[in-house]
Order: C-alpha cells, then sequence, then structure tokens
C-alpha cells in the first residue's frame, strides 16, 4: 500500500480538513508559478497554534505574492504510526515542497525535526539530497542560540530574527531554487544572517535583529480554539530580556530588548476584540514593559479582558 494512500491516509486528510474548516483567516493560494514552502512546526497544532512566532513567519512569508506557504505538524498520530506529516492548507507531503523550514522552539523538538524528514521520505542527512529534494531550512530561539546540533541535518540555518532575514532570504531562493544544490547553498550563506554548515565559513555568521518592533506588529494571524490560548488574540507587548538568567536563552536570542509602543499595542488589541473577549499580553516579562499602565488603562477603556504571559513578582 502506498504511504501516502489507503484508508488511515483518508482518514487522516478529512481529519485535516475538518481542523482547517474550524479556523479563520487562514491563507490558501494557488501552486502554479509559485515557491512552495512548508512551514514545520515539530510538535503537535494544538502547541504550535499557541505559539506567537509562528503566527509571525506564516504572515510574513504569505505577504510574498511569489510564495505559498502552508503549515504542517507533528501529531502523535503520526509519530506513533510513522505517518508523514501533510500539510494542512493543501494535505500535500513534504516531498512536494521546493522548501521546508522548520520554526524551532524547544530543544526537545530537535528529534521530531529527524523523525519528521525520515517518515517524509526526504535524506535526513543534508549530505545525502540532491536537487530532487526539498531545501531544508531551520531557524527559532533554540537555532539562533546553537545550530549546532542539527547541523548534519539542515541544509540552512537561519541565525536571528525573520523580519530582517527574509528579505535578503526569500528573493535568493525564489531566483536560484533550481541551481545546483551547493551553488543554491553559496548563494544563501552570502545573505546576511544564513548559515550553510556544510560549507566552510570564512567569517562569523551575524545575528540578524529588528530594531523598531513597530514596523513589524506581531498578533493572531488564525484564530481557532482547538489550542490551549484559544480563548485569547495574542499580542507581542515586547522582544528581548534585560535580565540575564542562565536558565533562559531569550536575553541571549532576541537581546537587545525592545518595546512597541502603546498606540499600536492599542491598535492591534483593537482589532482582537472583534474575534475575541480576551487579549493576550506575550512577552518574556510583561510587567517589565514601561509603559505597562497606560497599556492596561487603555484595554480596560475598550472593555477588554487581558491576562500576561509573564510578569516579575518584583515589579508588582
Amino acid at each position: 500500500m502506498d504511504r501516502y494512500g489507503g484508508s488511515r491516509a483518508r482518514g487522516l486528510k478529512i481529519g485535516l480538513r475538518e481542523r482547517l474548516a474550524r479556523e479563520k483567516d487562514t491563507v490558501i493560494k494557488d501552486w502554479g508559478g509559485r515557491l512552495p514552502i512548508a512551514l514545520v512546526y515539530p510538535n503537535s497544532y494544538y502547541i504550535g497554534m499557541s505559539n506567537l512566532g509562528l503566527h509571525a513567519l506564516y504572515s510574513l512569508l504569505n505577504i510574498y505574492r511569489d510564495v505559498v506557504c502552508e503549515r504542517v505538524f507533528w501529531e502523535r498520530e503520526n509519530q506513533e504510526r510513522k505517518n508523514p506529516p501533510l500539510s494542512l492548507e493543501s494535505r500535500r507531503p513534504l516531498s512536494d515542497f521546493k522548501a521546508v523550514a522548520f520554526t524551532v522552539s524547544y530543544e526537545v523538538d530537535y528529534f521530531n525535526v529527524v523523525s519528521i524528514l525520515k517518515a517524509s521520505g526526504i535524506p535526513v542527512f543534508s549530505s545525502d539530497r540532491d536537487e530532487s529534494h526539498p531545501l531544508v531550512l531551520a531557524g527559532g530561539p533554540c537555532i539562533t542560540a546553537n545550530p549546532m546540533p542539527l547541523a548534519q541535518f539542515i541544509d540552512v540555518f537561519g541565525i536571528g530574527e525573520a523580519e530582517k532575514l527574509l528579505p535578503g532570504l526569500l528573493p535568493t531562493i525564489i531566483d536560484n531554487i533550481n541551481e545546483k544544490r551547493e551553488n543554491l547553498l553559496k548563494l544563501l550563506a552570502s545573505v546576511p544572517g544564513m548559515y550553510a554548515p556544510q560549507l566552510p565559513q570564512a567569517t562569523p555568521v551575524m545575528r540578524q535583529w529588528t530594531e523598531n518592533l513597530d514596523n513589524f506588529p506581531v498578533s493572531s494571524v488564525i484564530l481557532t480554539r482547538d489550542t490551549e490560548l484559544g480563548e485569547l488574540y495574542l499580542i507581542e507587548v515586547e522582544r528581548g530580556c534585560s535580565r540575564r538568567c542562565r536558565f533562559c536563552l531569550v536575553s541571549t536570542a532576541f537581546r537587545p530588548m525592545r518595546f512597541r509602543s502603546v498606540g499600536i499595542l492599542l491598535a492591534q488589541a483593537e482589532e482582537g476584540l472583534r474575534h475575541r473577549k480576551r487579549i493576550g499580553l506575550v512577552g518574556p516579562a510583561v510587567s517589565d514593559y514601561p509603559h505597562l499602565e497606560k497599556l492596561l488603562a487603555g484595554l480596560r477603556q475598550m472593555g477588554a479582558q487581558f491576562s500576561m504571559s509573564s510578569m516579575r513578582a518584583s515589579n508588582l
């Protein structure tokens, strides 16, 4: 039986269609003439769709007219039965995509990255892949902090923040995706913030970060109640952290600490209240936001209920 066929596969596809039907504001694009990118969260939908970074990436990638970005998750059923994961939007296997982009937020998901490649019939080691296989990329907090645990498996890493990386990365992929693999990797490695571990590295890769967060408001893009935070409209208040807690990646992977303006946040909240009654304020320590009282007063004026992702007791 074809690994993508049979009654089990049909059941998985029906499940994906039903999940998609419960979403609001999903982006569906025709593949014709576009670069298909699979945005892979190496854990379950329930966890991944609670991750504001995934929402931001999905939006940033689909802004490009020449790109079609679809989400892929690694559900328990896939893990237990070794089923190849399919994209949510069109229910296609990863091997159909020109590029497969992993976003890695937790170290334990390193194992899932390898398992997903194996289950999808894509050679696990980068050195075993050629032009017939998708380009495999990875980014996210764990990758920015230390890409080396996955260096044998990933073609190109993005070191830093997507808002800064994508304007150089995507045009390079679009224009050169059909090049010989070695030439493509060399071109991608020349993009600031991109690291191709299979190539010799003459100069250090500089982490890319966004100076003005107001230029890139980040909030819930797809609304669904099938997640841990499904009743909230999430808004990123700040990025980075001034504390240097040794157990936490945030202060190193996302430095320096930056804040969004109150006006931008309240405008996002106003939009969010059209869809949800509660606003979720997201940041490493929302209580460090310097204009918190003004922000909360504005939310109360709107009649919004709100919650915060993290607060320091010393600031209360």
